[in-house]
């Protein structure tokens, strides 16, 4: 038995010096490129991540005249755009408008109405 572990220890030892230095160089070779890949790669996730951008989107208020059978509701469906919902686009046209209820607009009237483009 010691034969074969003595034997397994010559070959070991066998492998010239610059056989192992040149393995070693290689498995750092491949270390260092590794991590510059992977460097690269989350560079360029969190370049995506920080340039993606959401549309350019700015508030600005329209004057709109309620024709003969306006409702608060049709107002909403031609006005309200993305950021909104339809209850919360009302509630925002009766409190800027000061008015006591949805119920409460007439033909003729103006509104001012939050349009975001």
């Amino acid at each position: 038995m010691n034969s074969v572990t003595g034997n397994r220890r010559r070959r070991a030892k066998a492998v010239p010096v610059c056989v192992r230095v040149a393995r070693r160089r290689r498995a750092y070779l491949f270390l260092v490129i590794l991590f510059v890949w992977c460097l690269f790669l989350v560079t360029k996730v969190r370049g995506s991540f920080t340039y993606a951008k959401a549309p350019a989107t700015t508030l600005h208020y329209e004057q709109v005249e309620i024709a003969e059978g306006d409702t608060l509701d049709s107002i909403a469906r031609t006005y309200c755009s993305q950021p909104y919902d339809y209850a919360s686009f009302k509630r925002d046209v009766v409190r800027v408008n000061q008015l006591k209820s949805e119920n409460y607009i007439h033909s003729g009237a103006y509104l001012v109405v939050p349009v975001y483009e």
